[in-house]
């Protein structure tokens, strides 16, 4: 809840009953909190709690008592700084201890990261404005302001979000997001001058290309330009020569050269951006990084071994990318890491043992590694030396053989609060020891385990052994009892403890076989399951050309160098192959007229991981053989005539499926089996009846496409783990539930369906949200949805109400207020959020293709009536005859 406004004091049961063991820490920096900080949360280390910028005035002296300095010139210094200190931490950080403010007069409050009275300000009712930087009378550093007017104007300045006190303020310290501080006499200047330290405007509109000049502002620490659409550039990055933090998450960024010049970086954060590729070497030469993170990118390739130069690093994590390969043994040079996060990746091999030379990990997950593959093999290590852990995840890999007798012995019981081994195939005995060591539950379901030591059991003095694992003979879906209404159901084909599923006895590879729906949960009927398809003997080569004899390739319309002899086939049309290696990995005959049946042996082509055959008039798709495609994690099958996905159920690592523009009438069962989609297209179909209410069923899907449907019926609570949702132009109808949105971010279209009510204030717990509900039988908007700040682009903090929807009696093209677009009277419209004005225009909502034949028939009916006019004045042979009989004319009109 940093960089807010939250005022009063600290209530000393903040957070009491707070889960530890998944908690991570704490931040309420910079708001105007005050008062006294209280001793909460005990079994939290203190740099886990963040409240530096408040207007805390005293420490409770209990939690003074758990600082490494209880006494002494730096007292309680790691909890926060005390008045008349500050750094840029706000707290002693490392080596970086709290220093003495010599403006007049100094901070009186703990915690200040830049000289003066600068955390906190006085709120109100109108929008926050930022904290004040340090009083002083003295001039900042001369050329920053310059520098920071061509960063506005290359940055659409006119457009942000928020930007306060530029460009009228002759006090550039005092702009909105720009932070100043003192410089120090060791610098050979005269104390109390102020320059730019910091530059922070995270989702403020910023768009356009930074200048390279901003890397020349000579005292610029830390730069936050993330989630704006900017086009960001490392070049002139070498002359940033204090710069130690950036960051630029969720800004569109595709490039990292020139990352090798920003060598006083200590904090680099890059998630959510759109970089593809393997790893530049050029990254780890960034040898002063403490902290790494490149979440939610589209990485691929495997982790350098160069990363073993990172000895600084504390963090690490590449969470959800296509990295592949081993993971580097060089990880355990690594030996200040306290976090290494890596889940969601494609890592395979063993894992190192030089994990076990982390001595000051903390977070450990290494899970989730099956998206183009088995993910980690082999047995476990015994991670026996590291004392300092706080969770461990290695779920969802293809880990197996016996757990080591030693494993995690010197973890700190009272510390270590997730140990999660689920989803791989270990087998054996548990070690009893392992109840030594754990405060909490591990998990251990969906291994092939069969018996269970008392110790372990005893750790769940509510259910014991079967609030570990459930018993041979019976499963659930968490696999282990969990309170009274989750107990172990019977099921005689559970063969092992722990099961969280129930498929059925083993099933013949020549015979179908059906899968029984999970005993709990959605009840659905049975899907069957088709047969499973040969192993070929055919060559890649081989497989490629049976594809273009059996799917009519003389009759392509792009296949050029196919069934070439003389070149490889990675050469052929829309055909991508792995780097450096003879072997398909992308598929793309798109808009080809490819007609007939898929060969079933194009699933075995062994790295092939996406298949894209759009626009083709296929009519039928055939999955017969998916199971194979272990690698396969994108289809595209949209415009093909289709209406059936048999046989998809089968697919062990589908990802990504888009299957618009066809025929589907409803929603096909078959997906849902498809437990790790991330992304489903069935929008601008033929699909009738109400929204599927078990999208729970998908615990990974974070993007669903249905909209240009006939889908009817009420609106459902939409699963936590989708982030953009489109339900546009269906016949949706009833009011909107409370309950039908429990996220902290999405994006989702309702427009165009028949919807009623008033917007509930239920919807104000999403924190960020982009709504499109235009077109509907909207009444009202409930009070306090219309300040919230991060809704529609901030127009709606900008624009208030209307920036959700246009009230009755006015509409827009997108039936709400933007910076380009605003409400315009229309006395006939009766709801709110019409985009279109029956009296005045055509609907905005017409497609592309309607909205131009629109203007042709009426620039056209235009010319026709003037050429009429000017025969008609002329009084020519044409314009006579017509003279002679209004009728012609009027007829010829008409016509």
């Amino acid at each position: 809840v940093s960089h807010n406004s939250l005022t009063g004091v600290i209530p000393p049961d903040f957070l009491q009953n707070v889960n530890m063991e998944g908690f991570e820490y704490v931040d309420a920096s910079s708001n105007f909190l005050e008062g006294e900080l209280p001793n909460f949360l005990p079994a939290a280390a203190l740099d886990q709690l963040l409240f530096q910028d408040n207007h805390i005035k005293s420490l409770e002296n209990s939690l003074c008592q758990r600082s490494e300095y209880p006494s002494g010139d730096k007292y309680c210094h790691d909890v926060l700084c005390p008045p008349g200190t500050y750094n840029l931490h706000g707290r002693l950080y490392d080596t970086d201890d709290c220093k003495v403010c010599s403006i007049n007069p100094p901070s009186e409050y703990y915690g200040a990261t830049t000289c003066g009275n600068a955390q906190g300000g006085v709120p109100s009712l109108s929008p926050a404005a930022p904290p004040s930087p340090p009083t002083t009378v003295e001039t900042p550093v001369a050329g920053e302001k310059d520098i920071l007017m061509s960063f506005y104007d290359s940055t659409s300045g006119d457009k942000w979000h928020r930007r306060d006190d530029w460009l009228t303020n002759p006090n550039h310290c005092k702009w909105f997001g720009v932070y100043c501080t003192e410089i120090t006499s060791t610098e050979q200047v005269s104390s109390g001058v102020m320059a730019v330290s910091k530059i922070m405007l995270s989702g403020n509109n910023l768009i356009g290309t930074p200048p390279p000049e901003l890397f020349q502002l000579p005292h610029l620490q830390e730069l936050v330009l993330d989630d704006n659409p900017i086009l960001f550039s490392f070049k002139g990055i070498e002359y940033a020569t204090k710069l130690s933090m950036l960051s630029t998450s969720a800004t569109g960024m595709v490039s990292l050269v020139g990352v090798e010049n920003a060598t006083t970086l200590i904090s680099l954060f890059m998630d959510d951006n759109s970089f593809e590729g393997e790893l530049p070497h050029e990254l780890f030469q960034l040898t002063n990084l403490q902290e790494l993170s490149l979440d939610d990118n589209s990485f691929s390739g495997s982790l350098p071994t160069q990363v073993g130069d990172l000895v600084n690093l504390k963090l690490l994590s590449i969470t959800g990318n296509y990295l592949t390969g081993i993971l580097p043994t060089e990880v355990g040079r690594l030996e200040q890491l306290v976090t290494l996060h890596l889940h969601d990746n494609s890592f395979g091999g063993s894992v190192p043992s030089t994990i076990d030379q982390l001595k000051k990990l903390s977070y450990l997950d290494l899970s989730y590694q099956t998206k183009l593959g088995d993910g980690f093999t082999g047995s476990i290590p015994p991670i026996a030396s590291l004392r300092n852990l706080h969770k461990v995840d290695f779920s969802f890999n293809h880990l197996s053989g016996s757990l080591p007798p030693n494993f995690l012995n010197k973890a700190n019981a009272g510390y270590l609060s997730l140990v999660d081994l689920s989803h791989n195939k270990f087998e054996g005995d548990i070690p009893p020891s392992l109840a030594n060591t754990l405060s909490t539950i591990p998990l251990y379901t969906d291994n092939k385990f069969t018996a269970l030591p008392q110790q372990i059991c005893d750790l769940d003095p509510l259910f014991g052994c079967n609030g570990i694992l459930c018993p041979i003979g019976t499963c659930n879906c968490d696999g282990r009892v969990t309170d009274v209404n989750n107990i172990c159901n019977s099921c005689p084909w559970a063969t092992y403890m722990g099961s969280t599923q129930c498929h059925g006895p083993p099933v013949p590879t020549n015979a179908p076989i059906e899968t029984n729906p999970p005993l709990t949960g959605p009840t659905r009927p049975p899907i069957t399951m088709p047969e499973g398809a040969p192993i070929t003997t055919l060559s890649e080569r081989d497989i490629l050309i049976k594809l273009y004899n059996e799917m009519g390739g003389k009759d392509w319309k792009l296949s050029e160098n196919w069934t070439r002899s003389d070149i490889s086939f990675c050469d052929w049309h829309g055909i991508t192959c792995v780097k450096n290696k003879e072997s398909v990995q992308f598929l793309s005959l798109t808009h080809g007229n490819l007609q007939g049946t898929l060969p079933y042996e194009v699933y075995q082509l062994p790295n092939l991981a996406k298949l894209s055959l759009y626009n083709n008039p296929l009519k039928s798709f055939s999955f017969y053989g998916v199971e194979h495609a272990e690698y396969l994690f994108r289809i595209e099958l949209d415009e093909t005539q289709i209406d059936s996905v048999w046989g998809v159920q089968r697919a062990p690592s589908l990802r990504e499926f888009t299957l618009s523009r066809n025929k589907f009438q409803t929603f096909p069962e078959e997906i849902y089996s498809l437990e790790k989609l991330h992304l489903l297209d069935l929008g601008r179909n033929n699909m009738t009846g109400t929204l599927p209410n078990d999208l729970a069923t998908f615990p990974k899907l974070k993007y669903l496409l249905l909209s240009n449907n006939h889908l009817s019926g009420p609106l459902i609570p939409i699963p936590v783990t989708l982030r953009y949702v489109d339900l546009s132009r269906n016949l949706l109808t009833g009011t909107i539930p409370d309950g039908f949105l429990n996220v902290n971010t999405i994006t989702i279209d309702l427009s165009r369906n028949r919807l009623s009510g008033t917007l509930p204030i239920a919807l104000a717990k999403v924190k960020t949200l982009s709504l499109d509900i235009s077109d509907n039988y909207i009444t009202g908007i409930a009070a306090g949805l219309c300040d919230q700040e991060k809704w529609n682009e901030g127009f709606v903090k900008k624009y208030g109400c209307h920036a959700l929807l246009c009230p009755p009696g006015y509409f827009a093209p997108l039936g709400r207020q933007t910076s380009k677009s605003f409400c315009s009277p229309c006395s006939e419209n009766k709801f709110y959020g019409q985009s279109y004005c029956d009296s005045i225009m055509p609907e905005a909502g017409w497609s592309d293709y309607e909205s131009t034949s629109f203007i042709l028939a009426s620039l056209l009916t235009f010319i026709f009536c003037c050429v009429i006019c000017i025969f008609w004045c002329e009084g020519d042979n044409i314009g006579e005859d017509v003279s002679e009989d209004p009728r012609s004319a009027e007829a010829l009109l008409l016509t």
